[in-house]
């Protein structure tokens, strides 16, 4: 899951949205890249052929979207020039592509170049010793506040290079639906159960949780962490790393936990979520078989590869809480090039080259988003990244504590499913993460834990 840990002040970001969205107009989507993995390669003499190492990179799956396979095959095409070419190792989502990473580290097998996470899971693979520094000129098209924090660098290290969009996390719905029912989008979360109520009337699925692909259940919470923080995103962050802060003492974020529950339990939802899978929200969003899907930005680029015109006819609004409508926003995450790689130097060189503003103006050209890369043109946003664009410039886009901790959360997705078939209260899932960050704690005798 994109989720999608920088620890920025909500000043900073609006900068960033700033500068990255100078160029964004709307229009219509430019065309997906096709894959290109020999390109290049006709022109090569037999000598040059034999200098073209192959790097491995490992991300997980759903990653892949038409502006990452973009970036590849420029990469592919400039074989000869960059010297390596890229083959990709897709993994599963979540926890349990996350196992696969942490195998591979453990047995000393990493890949190349690897697409995961920020600079605060390094710990998770042995720390930042067993990365390489990524510093190089490719810094000077990207904010320098924004590198300089735990998202980016770890031990003074910079150890991953962002790559790609800025995620947010929102409630996506169907105009459609909306507009033959004489619904408008609800400002808060009373507005929300009486839609919800009033589509469920008519015999359409209000909102839609895609149980089987369990780490979709993170997001409405996720989105709901940003309620007790906002504007203290680095205080609250600093509590939680520090045991002075519990994610129990966060009473919003607990709260948010159980809207969750909620919607459930007031049978606002599909019946077989259970079983039901993100992949099959997507059709179903656009067809208006379902209202509405809590989802991370990152669902735009495979709706409008399904169907662009009837992507434009979904839209996106925050979350609405009870005190009003709220999306998350994160600066993305990006690459990393283990030290143990025997290809590091040319793995580093090809990084560089991925987060180029040449590569990321690939990238945005195929995948039409907001950029983090400064200075990077970009047509064709969608009827719900425009929606996204104005919340954000509403100012009513935050980014969440959760993200930027020293310590990272447990099974979150997990916990969710326990509560949702009665295991576990909103309460206990809360305590199920203070529990994790104890043991992440401990495991590295971190004082502020072992003291108590």
């Amino acid at each position: 899951m994109k989720r999608g840990k920088l620890l920025v002040s909500t000043g900073m970001v609006v900068t960033m949205l700033t500068l990255a969205a100078c160029g964004n107009s709307a229009g219509t989507s430019s065309p997906n890249a096709t894959a290109t993995d020999k390109a290049g390669a006709s022109s090569q003499t037999p000598a040059t052929a034999k200098a073209v190492k192959t790097l491995t990179l490992v991300v997980h799956s759903s990653w892949v979207r038409p502006g990452f396979q973009a970036v590849v095959d420029l990469v592919n095409s400039k074989s000869a020039e960059l010297g390596a070419k890229i083959e990709l190792e897709k993994i599963a989502e979540g926890d349990a592509g996350d196992q696969v990473v942490q195998t591979k580290f453990a047995a000393g097998e990493p890949p190349d170049i690897l697409s995961w996470y920020d600079a605060t899971w390094s710990s998770k693979l042995g720390g930042s010793a067993r990365l390489e520094d990524l510093s190089g000129d490719w810094m000077k098209n990207y904010d320098s506040k924004a590198l300089d924090t735990p998202k980016y660098k770890s031990d003074g290290k910079l150890i991953v290079a962002p790559f790609g969009e800025v995620g947010t996390m929102s409630m996506f719905y169907n105009k459609k639906v909306f507009q033959e029912n004489g619904l408008q989008v609800p400002k808060d979360w009373k507005e929300f159960l009486a839609i919800s109520e009033q589509l469920k009337a008519k015999g359409i699925t209000p909102v839609y949780f895609a149980g089987k692909d369990a780490w979709t259940l993170q997001i409405i919470p996720l989105v709901g962490a940003v309620r007790d923080s906002k504007e203290k995103v680095t205080p609250t962050a600093d509590g939680l790393s520090t045991n002075k802060t519990h994610f129990t003492d966060l009473k919003l974020f607990v709260d948010s936990i159980s809207k969750v529950k909620e919607l459930a339990d007031k049978q606002l939802i599909n019946k077989t979520f259970l079983s039901d899978d993100d992949q099959s929200s997507h059709q179903a969003l656009l067809d208006g078989k379902i209202a509405m899907y809590a989802m991370g930005s990152w669902i735009v680029p495979d709706l409008v590869k399904a169907d662009k015109d009837k992507a434009n006819n979904i839209g996106a609004f925050g979350i609405p809480f009870d005190e009003g409508q709220l999306i998350n926003l994160s600066p993305p995450s990006g690459l990393w090039v283990p030290s143990e790689s025997k290809n590091k130097e040319l793995a580093k060189k090809v990084v560089a080259f991925m987060v180029s503003q040449e590569a990321q103006q690939a990238y945005f050209k195929a995948q039409p988003d907001i950029p983090f890369a400064k200075g990077i043109q970009v047509n064709g946003l969608v009827s719900a990244q425009q929606d996204i664009q104005k919340l954000i410039d509403e100012g009513k886009s935050f980014q969440s504590p959760l993200d930027y901790t020293k310590y990272q959360k447990g099974p979150f997705e997990k916990y969710l499913q326990d509560m949702l078939v009665g295991g576990k209260t909103p309460v206990d899932v809360a305590k199920e993460l203070d529990n994790d960050f104890a043991k992440a704690a401990k495991a590295k005798q971190d004082p502020n834990w072992s003291a108590k």
